[in-house]
């Protein structure tokens, strides 16, 4: 009798510290702040996807699949932002489904997520794969941060409303562009952005007169 009561003693205290544990691991993981979901794909990724968003919206939060490489300069700074809590207040129930173009390009195209500048926001789909909602590209330096966040905010609150026109960053120059920066002139594309951003054109910025 002695034993079985001391049996039970024992595994109601085990009980305890078990849902004890879980209640904790549930507290840590509703805690708010924007988190980065390193993922690394083993089945079909949008089944991925579709998991980890679901997971997410258990615990109520949402997910944006993000891609990106570490040659990126906005990328760059954005993840950098993240980590250091600066997105927390607006974007605090927000999980990045952090996807890396060099590693991931052939899955996430076979998913739909894929464009021709990075980095690229994209929501997803109930089944995983890319919706009609993304927006991607930015500029270098310190600007980068201004750019993307009225559109990351855009994204989640109006996505209907999102600017089909991308800013050029990361794709590389075309050929009339290396031409250009040849002649030591400014890219077409960076001139359109500078515009875009009510930037002046320099005055020493000409386009070289043809001389016969």
């Amino acid at each position: 009798m002695g034993k079985q009561i001391y049996r039970l003693i024992h595994l109601f205290v085990a009980m305890i510290v078990v849902s004890s544990l879980g209640c904790k691991d549930d507290a840590s993981s509703q805690k708010r702040g924007m988190r980065i979901v390193k993922m690394k794909p083993t089945s079909p990724l949008h089944d991925d996807v579709r998991k980890e968003s679901e997971k997410s919206a258990r615990i109520g939060r949402r997910t944006i699949v993000y891609v990106g490489a570490k040659w990126c300069d906005p990328c760059v700074r954005f993840l950098k932002a993240v980590k250091a809590g600066k997105l927390d207040q607006e974007f605090g129930t927000v999980d990045i489904l952090k996807f890396d173009l060099d590693k991931h390009g052939k899955r996430l195209k076979e998913a739909g997520y894929q464009s021709r500048l990075i980095p690229l926001f994209a929501l997803p789909k109930a089944d995983g794969r890319a919706s009609d909602y993304d927006f991607s590209g930015s500029i270098k330096g310190d600007g980068a941060m201004a750019n993307i966040m009225p559109r990351l905010r855009e994204l989640l609150t109006n996505p209907s409303a999102i600017n089909a026109a991308t800013l050029s960053c990361c794709d590389g120059p075309t050929p009339k562009e290396a031409g250009a920066q040849k002649k030591g002139l400014k890219p077409l594309k960076t001139l359109e952005l500078d515009r875009a951003l009510g930037q002046k054109k320099p005055a020493d910025q000409k386009r070289p007169v043809k001389t016969k």
